[in-house]
C-alpha cells in the first residue's frame, strides 16, 4: 500500500509540474502547417475507415516525402471524428500524451534500477521539461513523435518482466503494441526489434524461456508482415522525396547533439553539464567496486535497450535527408533512462558506502543532478516562454478565416474577392455553382516567426511556422471545396512575436 501512495504522489507532482510548464498549449490555435491535411485525412478515414491501410501518409495532401502511417492516420480520425477543429482538446489530448510518456518512463527506470524513487523522478521530469520538447509539443502535427515514444516505452515496460510474470497479458500486450508501433511512425519499425531484445529469448536456461522465443517469433512474423504490406503500398520503406536541408552525417550529428544537450537559451549550460557528466564517469566504476551494487537483469535489459533504441535511432537520423535539431526529441528517452539508472547507481552506493566512499557516491550522484538541471532548466517551459507558438497559430487561424470568408464571397457573387489581413493581400477566384473550385493568391505568403524580442524570459523557436500553400489548400477542402488550388506571391516574410 505503502508503494501506491508514494507512486501515486510522483504522479500528482508530475501532472502538476506539466501543468505549470506545458499549459500554456491549452490557450493555443491549431498550430503546425501539417495540422489541416492530418484533419483531411483523419476525415477521409471516417469515411471509408478501410482504406487506411492501401492508402500512404497525406496522400494528395502534400508533396515530398512517402510514408506509411495508418495507426497515426487511424487515430487522427477518431480525434477529427470527436473534437473538429476545436483546438482545446487537441491540445489537451497533446498534454496528456506527453504525461503518459513521462510517467511511463520513470516507471521503466525505476523497476529496473536499484533506487525506484530516485529514478523515476529523474527520468520522468528530464522527459517532461526537457526544452527541445518546445519544438514538437505545441504542434499538433507532431504527436506522432510522443505517440511513438510513448508505445515504445510502454512496450519495454509490459515486457520487463514478461518471462517471469505469471499474468500473461504483459506479454500479450506488449508484443501487441510493438507491432502496433510502426504504423505510428517509421522510426517505429526499431520496436518490435527492441521487444526481442528485452524478452532475450537466447536465454534459455533461464525462466520463461520457451515463453520469450515464443512471442520473439510473433514479433518477427508481425514485424514482417508490416513490412510486406508496406512495400506493397508505397514500393520502398519510406522516404523523402526531395532534400530539404542538406547535412552531411556529421553536422546531422552534431546538430543531434546540439538539440539534446545544449539549451536552446544557454549553451554554456551544455558544457557545464558535460563537466558534471564526466566526473560522474569518473567516479562510477569506483563506486561500483566499493558499494559491491548486485545489478537486476531487469537493470541489464533497459539499459541494453535504451543504448540500442538511442544508437540505432541516431544512426537513422543523421542518414536522413531531412534533418533538424528536433529530431533529438526521438532519443530523448532513452537517454533519460541511461542517466536515470547512473543516478541510480550513485545514490545506491551512496546508502551502502561508509566515510570518504559516502562523500564520493553523494558528489556523484550530485553531479548527475546538476548535469541534468543544466541541460533542462536553461530553455525549459517551466521557466521560459515562447510565444511565437500562439503568434504563429492565431496568424493561421486567421488567415485561414479570411480566406474561407472571401471564397465564400466569391462563389456568391461569381466574381473574384480581395482582402488583407496585417501585412499580407488575399485574392481568391471561386467557381459554383456548388463548391467546385477556388483558387487563392497570398501575398506575400507568411512562413517563419522571428525571433522574439521584448522583455523577460522569452525564448526562441526553430520550427514554429504560419502556414504552408498546402495548410491552406488542406483547410479549403475540410470545408466542403472539391479543387483547390493555392499560390504563394512574393517572398517569406518573417514576423516578430509579441512577448
Amino acid at each position: 500500500m505503502r508503494a501506491w501512495r508514494v507512486e501515486l504522489c510522483c504522479l500528482g507532482l508530475l501532472v502538476i509540474v506539466g501543468a505549470i510548464a506545458w499549459g500554456f498549449i491549452l490557450d493555443l490555435p491549431l498550430t503546425s502547417p501539417d495540422t489541416w491535411p492530418i484533419m483531411v485525412q483523419g476525415s477521409r478515414f471516417l469515411e471509408a475507415p478501410g482504406t487506411v491501410l492501401g492508402e500512404k501518409y497525406l496522400a494528395g495532401l502534400w508533396q515530398g516525402a512517402s510514408f506509411y502511417r495508418p495507426v497515426f492516420t487511424a487515430l487522427t480520425g477518431m480525434e477529427w471524428g470527436l473534437f473538429g477543429e476545436h483546438p482545446l482538446p487537441w491540445h489537451l489530448v497533446r498534454l496528456l500524451v506527453l504525461l503518459a510518456c513521462a510517467w511511463v518512463a520513470g516507471d521503466l527506470a525505476g523497476k529496473a534500477s536499484p533506487a525506484p524513487l530516485a529514478s523515476w523522478l529523474f527520468a520522468a521530469f528530464f522527459v517532461l521539461l526537457h526544452p527541445i520538447q518546445v519544438e514538437t509539443v505545441p504542434a499538433v502535427e507532431r504527436m506522432g513523435d510522443t505517440l511513438l515514444s510513448l508505445a515504445t516505452l510502454g512496450t519495454l515496460l509490459l515486457l520487463l518482466h514478461a518471462r517471469e510474470s505469471r499474468l500473461g497479458w504483459r506479454l500479450y500486450f506488449g508484443v501487441g503494441v510493438a507491432l502496433l508501433a510502426p504504423g505510428i511512425k517509421d522510426s517505429g519499425l526499431l520496436v518490435p526489434l527492441l521487444a526481442v531484445l528485452m524478452l532475450e529469448p537466447w536465454r534459455r536456461k533461464e525462466p520463461g524461456a520457451q515463453r520469450a522465443l515464443r512471442a520473439s517469433l510473433v514479433l518477427a512474423l508481425g514485424l514482417a508482415a508490416h513490412v510486406a504490406l508496406r512495400l506493397a503500398v508505397l514500393g520502398h520503406m519510406g522516404h523523402y522525396d526531395r532534400v530539404f536541408r542538406s547535412r552531411t552525417p556529421l553536422e546531422a550529428f552534431a546538430e543531434l547533439l546540439r538539440g539534446l544537450w545544449v539549451p536552446q537559451v544557454a549553451p554554456w549550460a551544455g558544457g557545464l553539464a558535460l563537466i558534471f557528466l564526466g566526473m560522474t564517469l569518473l567516479l562510477l566504476p569506483r563506486l561500483l567496486r566499493e558499494g559491491r551494487l548486485e545489478l537486476s537483469p531487469a537493470f541489464r535489459r533497459v539499459l541494453i535497450c535504451s543504448v540500442a533504441w538511442a544508437g540505432i535511432s541516431s544512426v537513422a537520423m543523421i542518414q536522413s535527408p531531412r534533418f533538424y535539431a528536433r529530431y533529438a526529441e526521438g532519443i530523448l528517452p532513452p537517454v533519460a533512462l541511461v542517466l536515470a539508472l547512473l543516478f541510480a547507481c550513485c545514490v545506491s552506493s551512496a546508502r551502502a558506502a561508509r566515510g570518504s566512499q559516502r562523500v564520493r557516491a553523494a558528489c556523484a550522484a550530485t553531479a548527475v543532478v546538476l548535469a541534468a538541471c543544466c541541460v533542462v532548466l536553461p530553455g525549459s517551459p517551466l521557466v521560459w516562454s515562447y510565444p511565437q507558438w500562439k503568434e504563429a497559430g492565431e496568424r493561421a487561424d486567421e488567415l485561414i478565416q479570411l480566406t474561407r470568408r472571401l471564397a465564400a464571397e466569391s462563389l456568391a457573387s461569381q466574381e473574384p474577392s480581395s482582402g488583407h489581413e496585417e501585412a499580407y493581400a488575399i485574392r481568391v477566384a471561386a467557381r459554383g455553382p456548388g463548391r467546385e473550385s477556388v483558387k487563392v493568391l497570398v501575398e506575400p505568403f507568411p512562413w517563419l516567426p522571428a525571433p522574439a524580442a521584448g522583455p523577460g524570459l522569452v525564448a526562441d523557436v526553430e520550427t514554429a511556422m504560419v502556414l504552408m500553400p498546402y495548410s491552406l489548400r488542406a483547410a479549403l477542402l475540410l470545408d466542403g471545396w472539391q479543387e483547390v488550388q493555392v499560390a504563394a506571391g512574393g517572398h517569406a516574410t518573417p514576423f516578430r512575436a509579441k512577448p
